[in-house]
């Protein structure tokens, strides 16, 4: 590196993250660390150090500096990206010639600045061909790097003004996200449709070409993972996707299973699970991306503005790759062919189709129920957008109901499922967790998670706690140095569980949404046979994937209305269905309305009509306060024992969940937790028991009948008795 190169990256370590990427093996022109999206620039300089000739040097894009990729290869004209800046009067920071003759500009992130991707059929910006925006979290290549792919070429710098940074008139900014705004292109939809199964021969030299940009933008993206980003995931559908090309074109089986090993190896998967299990789950996605072959598509006419350079002459002109991560442009071909990535499907119409795919192997009591299905399937993608997670609950009166069946579908449309007929224990619950939120799928709950089970409070207390971002669980871990040591552990994921009738504790039936399903008839609904409609489903679970994700940014930063009345607990039920339902249409957003509405409905006819399951605390005021006599200034506590068990036997005598008749530690446990009401003697002397007066608080303030306090002084009341364990 020269001494302007030096400055140039040491100025850029100054605004964020800046790493090593060392040389590639195989296919892989380099390699980037684990988490480099997640990297600390704190430790720029320490990572700096390590430098030598032949390694990359990578920033990652952040809210304070951007980088727009022109892209001449793919039809950028760089005069014309000059005159759109200038017109805008935003200030660029630094312009560096990139060694496929195009040119990266540095400019002012923003929170609201997207990232912007653009490939050889599709301008990303309308009237932009070839210009890409690396806005937050994106590897873009800096001076001091040399690309094999382009013979050895590197990054030259035109100029350099970073140290100006904020001088720049913020309305500038506003102009250009305005104009983005206006101007982005919206992808057409395309929908799959599986080739004639390949025939054998050599590809021509276009197709292997094409297949080449194929397994590159693969491996690429996996290799670029980090930690808890869905890589196992993300490994299974890469291979599912260049499965296809095998089976329709020809692309090597043995290669493709090399280079995703490599990419596995490169994003640390490979060594955190193991090879066993990478090789399982790359030859699990290849087999059933072989069931639906796909052929290199033919190509297509491209017109593309002339190309112009400011920079000096003799720029090198070598293939079309992108010069920023996570772009969708083909690599490798100065040729006009379609790129090798789907465009996305609209939110809007994978969702009408998810429903009508449960509409026709699923039988439920209620419509409104595959509506439930549709949106709850969906938000497992965005999960960590929504911040809450509503537990799924299967139900059904009988055996052989489909639930099932449901989880089967929910397992290949899903993120990462993760079927569980039992769970042994809290630990391995989490410690599946730990690369991210997956979609736990437990069959026969009211058998597995039976609150008569030993330890199933544990287990319990996680599904519990994991219904919001952010929740975790210790856990001990091995340690070479300490043997066992303590680590934090994640909590979070999205649960579905099917049973009948399952006896799921209050607090967990508060965090639940129930579809009832029916055994179908014959006729009514159709057969699910995997052997025949698995790649059809899986293909449907990856679209559905792909239309999440482009509208991750809406779904996390909207937070729509919902109907009156839902509120606390019942609305983290909801608002991660309605906001997923925003993002696709106003129909599919007056849905979650109608839901939201006919919940709060029923929750009013159950109380209405005494069905609603009130939690032991409360019940046991409600209790008490129909059992006082008018009379009574003080209840012995025997006495109030007795009358609990005559009104409600089901609640407080052996005949109830808990197994044993109500004694005086239990009751004198639930009054002093949760309402600070002691017991004590009446004058001092004599057995324990409440004074009535000591009630009225909690009377009014749960809105227990309508009790007055009383008039007199109160007995006075000695101390209770201290509570072991409480």
């Amino acid at each position: 590196m020269n001494e302007h190169e030096i400055t140039f990256v040491k100025r850029v370590a100054q605004l964020g993250t800046v790493f090593v990427a060392r040389p590639g093996r195989g296919d892989l022109e380099f390699i980037r660390p684990k988490g480099w999206p997640d990297l600390d620039p704190a430790e720029n300089t320490t990572r700096l150090r390590t430098y030598k000739p032949g390694d990359g040097l990578v920033f990652v894009t952040n809210e304070r500096l951007a980088v727009i990729d022109v892209d001449t290869k793919n039809g950028a004209d760089l005069n014309q990206v000059a005159d759109w800046l200038n017109e805008l009067d935003v200030l660029t920071y630094a312009y560096v010639h990139t060694p496929s003759g195009g040119a990266h500009i540095y400019i002012d992130g923003h929170p609201d600045l997207p990232n912007i991707a653009a490939d050889s059929d599709r301008d990303g910006l309308e009237g932009l061909p070839g210009v890409e925006i690396a806005s937050h979290r994106r590897a873009v290549f800096l001076p001091g790097t040399s690309r094999p792919k382009y013979d050895g070429a590197g990054y030259r710098i035109e100029f350099d003004e970073l140290d100006r940074m904020g001088d720049s008139d913020p309305t500038s900014t506003e102009r250009l996200l305005a104009w983005i705004a206006d101007h982005r292109v919206r992808p057409a939809v395309k929908p799959f449709t599986p080739s004639v199964p390949w025939r054998g021969g050599a590809p021509t030299d276009r197709e292997a070409k094409y297949l080449e940009a194929a397994l590159t933008g693969q491996v690429d993206e996996i290799a670029a993972m980090g930690p808890n980003s869905g890589r196992n995931h993300a490994l299974f559908t890469g291979a599912l996707k260049l499965g296809n090309y095998v089976a329709g074109a020809g692309l090597d089986e043995g290669r493709v299973e090399a280079a995703l090993t490599d990419a596995a190896q490169s994003c640390g998967l490979l060594d955190e699970d193991g090879p066993a299990a990478v090789m399982a789950t790359i030859r699990s996605g290849i087999r059933a991306g072989k069931q639906n072959p796909k052929a290199v598509p033919d190509p297509s006419p491209r017109t593309t503005s002339s190309t112009s350079s400011t920079g000096s002459p003799g720029s090198i002109e070598r293939g079309s790759e992108p010069e920023t991560t996570g772009s969708t442009a083909s690599t490798g071909s100065t040729g006009s062919f379609e790129s090798p990535t789907e465009p996305v499907q609209p939110l809007a119409e994978i969702l009408d189709e998810i429903r009508r795919h449960f509409t026709n192997y699923v039988q439920t009591v209620a419509p409104s129920d595959l509506d439930i299905l549709t949106l709850w399937t969906a938000h497992t993608h965005v999960c960590e957008e929504t911040y809450t997670s509503p537990r799924l609950v299967l139900d059904s009166p009988i055996h052989g109901s489909g639930k099932t069946t449901v989880l089967e579908h929910i397992e290949r449309l899903a993120l990462r499922p993760v079927q569980m007929s039992t769970i042994s224990s809290p630990a391995l619950l989490v410690r599946m967790l730990v690369d991210g939120p997956r979609t736990i799928e437990i069959d026969e709950v009211d058998r597995s998670l039976n609150p008569n089970k030993p330890g199933i409070e544990d287990i319990i207390a996680v599904l519990n706690s994991g219904y919001k971002r952010g929740a975790t669980r210790p856990v001990l871990v091995p340690s070479k140095e300490d043997g066992w040591v303590s680590k934090e552990m994640p909590t979070f994921a999205p649960v579905v569980m099917a049973g009948n009738a399952p006896d799921l504790p209050e607090d967990t039936r508060s965090r639940c949404i129930t579809v009832l399903l029916m055994p179908a008839q014959d006729g009514d609904i159709e057969e699910t046979d995997w052997e025949l409609i698995e790649p059809e489903v899986l293909n449907l679970g990856e679209r559905t994937a792909a239309s999440l994700n482009a509208v991750r940014e809406q779904i996390r930063s909207n937070r729509p209305e919902v109907p009156k009345g839902c509120i606390g607990r019942m609305k983290e039920r909801w608002l991660p269905l309605k906001r997923v339902a925003a993002a696709a249409s106003p129909e599919w957003a007056a849905k979650v309305d109608q839901l939201i509405e006919q919940d709060i409905e029923s929750e009013k006819l159950m109380r209405d009509e005494g069905l609603q399951t009130l939690p032991p605390h409360i019940q046991l005021l409600h209790d008490i306060h129909t059992t006082m006599l008018d009379e009574d200034t003080f209840i012995e506590t025997n006495v109030l024992i007795a009358r609990l068990i005559a009104c409600n036997p089901q609640r407080w005598s052996a005949q109830s969940t808990f197994g044993k008749d109500l004694t005086a530690q239990r009751l004198g446990r639930m009054l002093v937790k949760h309402y600070r009401i002691h017991s004590g003697r009446q004058g001092g002397t004599g057995p324990r028991g409440y004074h009535r007066d000591s009630f009225a608080t909690a009377f009014k303030l749960m809105r227990v009948g309508s009790v007055e306090p009383e008039k007199k002084p109160a007995q006075p009341v000695e101390p209770a008795e201290p509570v072991v364990n409480q």
